[in-house]
């Protein structure tokens, strides 16, 4: 027996849309001749293993690709960390240098390798609102509208037209157990 070719997921579901389309050319009637309804039910088979088999791999190259995901992931997030660390290190010893310097009255110096000076922070001075905004006067509010999403489905799903307004279709997903 000759050994086919592995086929790709693309092969199967074009193999699998020959299959329906003879049987449409044929008006879904192949039991006449034994010998194509042999033919049928082999191929059938073939393509059903064939999938099961891709899938199956598939589902391998899934699991592989999830669990470097998340081992790509625990590195993030471990190198985060370190990254965190490494900026407070350097702003502690900013704020110590900086202690220093006011401490001793330097506020401006210059070594061999650097600058150092101290001085007044720009941009806009930094404010503290103590009370929540709804009690501060009207004019100092801002207010922010945003669309109702699940009184807009609503209204769509009791047949209202609202312009501007469609629901989308949902999508579909492959779980893999």
């Amino acid at each position: 027996m000759q050994e086919t070719k592995r086929q790709s997921i693309f092969d199967i579901a074009d193999n699998f849309e020959a299959l329906w389309q003879m049987m449409e050319d044929l008006d879904g009637d192949i039991t006449e001749d034994p010998q194509t309804f042999q033919a049928y039910k082999d191929f059938c088979a073939e393509l059903e293993t064939n999938l099961k088999d891709k899938a199956d791999s598939y589902a391998r190259i899934i699991t592989d690709a999830n669990a470097k995901a998340m081992s790509i992931d625990a590195e993030i997030k471990r190198l985060g960390k370190l990254k965190t660390s490494h900026v407070n290190k350097a702003k502690k010893l900013k704020e110590l240098l900086q202690f220093a310097m006011e401490k001793t009255g330097q506020v401006k110096f210059e070594t061999d390798l650097h600058k150092f000076g101290i001085q007044k922070a720009g941009g806009k001075q930094k404010l503290d609102v103590m009370i929540p905004p709804t009690e501060l006067p009207e004019k100092y509010q801002m207010m922010m509208i945003d669309a109702d999403k699940d009184k807009l489905r609503a209204a769509i799903a009791a047949g209202e037209e609202i312009e501007g307004v469609t629901l989308m279709e949902r999508g579909s997903y492959l779980r893999i157990r």
